[in-house]
């Protein structure tokens, strides 16, 4: 398995995972309920359309990196520890 160790949310990151299918694109490449866009706009991005958030799409994504950073803080403080790519 090849790693590429970025940081998340970095300039670099975003031009990495723009060329590449990731795990937030397979809900909408398989047409998950609940997905937050088409097949059709994955492709488009892939190919090198600009990504467009909107406000509300934005809080979202803001919502759920801080629940991110609560769940890892709760897992690590049951002894359960995940990889930092940071360091």
């Amino acid at each position: 398995m090849k790693v590429v160790n970025l940081v998340q949310g970095s300039a670099p990151w975003l031009a990495y995972r723009r060329s590449r299918v990731g795990a937030s694109d397979i809900p909408s490449i398989v047409g998950a309920q609940g997905r937050y866009k088409s097949k059709a706009a994955v492709l488009r991005e892939k190919l090198g359309a600009p990504v467009i958030v909107s406000a509300w799409l934005q809080r979202l994504f803001d919502n759920g990196h801080a629940w991110e950073s609560k769940v890892r803080k709760q897992y690590a403080d049951g002894g359960v520890h995940f990889k930092d790519r940071k360091s």
